[in-house]
């Protein structure tokens, strides 16, 4: 649903999407980075805010 939200440019529901994948156990944040659905909020500061954050909690 994150992929969908952010081609969409909704970065709100892609961010809350992607929260809620990392707390079920999603840990693949590279993926994320190669994923070019992201790129249209790839700039958007709640994202990269995000982004350092689910990279901080997937490195165990």
């Amino acid at each position: 649903m994150a992929r969908l939200f952010a081609s969409m440019g909704d970065v709100e529901a892609a961010v809350e999407s992607l929260k809620q994948a990392l707390n079920t156990g999603f840990s693949d944040i590279e993926a994320i980075r190669r994923e070019p659905d992201f790129d249209p909020i790839r700039k958007d500061e709640r994202f990269q805010t995000f982004m350092k954050t689910a990279a901080l909690l997937t490195r165990r």
